[in-house]
């Protein structure tokens, strides 16, 4: 890039809060449940992409000369999967637990590279070399934790809101009521 651009930065976000509710890739956010890759206790690095990414690249972009030839790893939190589940818990208003999306063996045979990125972070404490301080500099006053990213999302996969009653529960098709 530098031998080729006058004025460039790239910007590098890291794991996604978005993945707590990612059902194309058989993780939808339900009821009472977030799910990660990662162990329970295992520290993690995360950014929102919906968000935070394109609040950064929106201050690179007003403001090359300050950001040129830097290359940032964007993250603005670090949380565990316990935490994650306490946060939604509380954000919710639904008692949430912690579980790992995939066993260790299945991700091993089926998916490998996402098998040895796992064994990567657990090697690595927080995984990135972002500094989450820089990048909820970097993002502005508005940057999203946990905490702020459920509230934003305020709702479970299907659609139902945090805090809403549940549906009634439907009756099987054809049967007859009394």
């Amino acid at each position: 890039l530098a031998a080729t651009l006058k004025s460039w930065a790239v910007l590098r976000p890291v794991c996604f809060l978005e993945n707590v509710d990612d059902a194309n890739n058989f993780n939808p956010l339900t009821k009472g449940k977030v799910k990660m890759v990662i162990p329970a206790g295992m520290k993690m690095k995360y950014v929102s992409a919906g968000v935070d990414v394109g609040k950064a690249a929106a201050n690179i972009l007003a403001s090359p000369s300050k950001h040129s030839g830097q290359v940032y790893e964007l993250a603005t939190c670090m949380h565990t999967g316990l935490e994650l589940a306490d946060i939604l818990s509380a954000e919710s208003g639904t008692p949430c637990t912690y579980s790992e999306a995939l066993p260790r063996l299945v991700m091993r045979l089926l998916i490998p590279d996402l098998y040895h990125m796992v064994r990567f972070f657990e090697t690595q404490p927080g995984g990135y070399s972002a500094d989450v301080a820089q990048g909820r500099a970097l993002v502005g006053p508005k940057a999203m934790d946990a905490t702020i990213w459920f509230r934003y999302k305020g709702q479970w996969h299907n659609g139902q809101g945090f805090g809403e009653p549940d549906p009634p529960p439907s009756h099987a098709v054809g049967s007859v009521g009394i």
